[in-house]
């Protein structure tokens, strides 16, 4: 009987990441696939072993047809971990775009209305309130319960692998919104415009930080 190829978007789907992650997987040779056309098709065999593997968990429980991976002792651990290494991949790919609409263009509809140091500023901001939320959101909500079980001491074997994750999601933000900044600060026309972005700066470095000891 053939192997069934699934495409694509349905992979990401399963694994609740976008379709820019599985295609850099498959770069990275992480992930095996064919590739008809310009579509890339995945095995469901390499889909299975990558999971089996443990690189990659599907999205909730019971909405893949895979077969589970969260039975026995430490299930629902693990299942918040995932969601949280879910959260960073999607917090990260966020970062990547504002990074990427510095580069080629400003997140706003009206390009020639703007002139470029309210562009620049406004991107700035708009990063800075979405990354407060994100980590809100992050430690808040996804992480909230696999926090407690860690500084309850409920979960030694979880502690390594999410403080590498915590490290990643302050890291990560924090780079783009020193990045956004600096360009806002380099093309402002005026000290009031240097001294508001630097407020900006302030609060956005108190907003996004590790917050683990304090969640």
């Amino acid at each position: 009987m053939e192997e069934r190829h699934v495409p694509l978007s349905t992979v990401a789907g399963r694994l609740g990441v976008s379709e820019r992650t599985v295609r850099r997987w498959i770069k990275a040779g992480k992930l095996k696939a064919t590739r008809p056309g310009r579509d890339y098709r995945i095995p469901e065999s390499a889909l299975r072993e990558l999971v089996e593997e443990g690189e990659v968990f599907p999205k909730g429980r019971g909405s893949s047809p895979e077969p589970s991976l969260f039975n026995g002792p430490g299930d629902e651990r693990r299942y918040k971990l995932e969601e949280a290494r879910r959260a960073v991949h999607y917090i990260i790919e966020r970062a990547e775009r504002y990074e990427q609409e510095l580069e080629h263009g400003p997140l706003l509809e009206d390009k020639t209305a703007t002139r470029a140091a309210d562009r620049a500023y406004i991107l700035a901001v708009l990063a800075i309130e979405e990354f407060s939320s994100f980590n809100r959101w992050f430690f808040d909500v996804v992480a909230r319960d696999l926090v407690k079980k860690i500084e309850d001491g409920n979960a030694p074997e979880f502690v390594d692998e999410f403080d590498s994750l915590e490290e990643t999601f302050i890291e990560r933000i924090s780079h783009t919104q020193r990045v956004l900044l600096d360009n806002a600060n380099r093309l402002a026309e005026t000290q009031d415009q240097r001294d508001a972005l630097a407020r900006r700066r302030k609060t956005g470095d108190s907003n996004i930080k590790i917050r683990r000891h304090s969640a």
